[in-house]
């Protein structure tokens, strides 16, 4: 099989899968783009806290793009909800801590045609929605704190496209700004390199 023809069996396989026509009529030699979305369940191990916060199920929003060669390129939205999960911080103690994750950039990668091995990039913003001693109603971070640059995620696993798969990757955590009197104590405890990364997709209707 020729590397355009596996590159595009991966764009029919989704389609047919997701029951999503491909557009026709494209012009000879042109790329072949496929939309489909997949459910994104992912998780992170916070490396200085040796914390893992479990992240609702999110949904990843894309499309793959047939190339000239077995790598499919892939470029999409990642979105996933606020997490929620009680830590122990040095300095503040136990606490219920909320962060959200703020896409900066398309998520881009590439994915092979032969291995249906995947890897890609995601940059994003982490937002300390909140940070609530247990037993107290007060927000020690207040309304802006947030990562002094975005994270840069890279990622990689196996994604069939009709079961879907899993993927991972290692981060670093940029220095938090705006946290008010907790600034410092959440860089001592959070801001760092090492985090891990998993999750698992599935392919969706929507």
């Amino acid at each position: 099989m020729r590397h355009s023809a596996r590159v595009t069996s991966i764009v029919l396989l989704l389609a047919g899968m997701s029951g999503t026509a491909i557009a026709v009529s494209q012009p000879a030699g042109a790329s072949e783009s496929f939309k489909f979305a997949a459910t994104v369940k992912a998780q992170t191990t916070l490396a200085k806290l040796n914390e893992t916060v479990v992240i609702p199920p999110g949904k990843f929003h894309g499309a793959i793009i047939s190339g000239s060669s077995t790598l499919a390129r892939v470029k999409g939205n990642l979105k996933l909800p606020p997490a929620t999960t009680t830590m122990k911080i040095a300095g503040i103690g136990l606490a219920k801590v909320t962060v959200a994750l703020s896409q900066t950039k398309k998520t881009v990668g590439t994915l092979n045609a032969n291995t249906f091995a995947l890897t890609a990039t995601s940059t994003f913003d982490i937002h300390v929605v909140s940070v609530k001693p247990l037993g107290l109603p007060v927000n020690l971070v207040g309304n802006h704190c947030v990562t002094g640059k975005p994270v840069k995620l890279t990622f990689s696993g196996t994604i069939s496209p009709i079961s879907g798969g899993s993927v991972a990757g290692t981060y670093s955590i940029p220095a938090f700004v705006n946290c008010g009197a907790s600034t410092a104590v959440l860089n001592a405890a959070i801001a760092g390199p090492g985090n891990t990364f998993t999750a698992t997709l599935t392919p969706s209707l929507s």
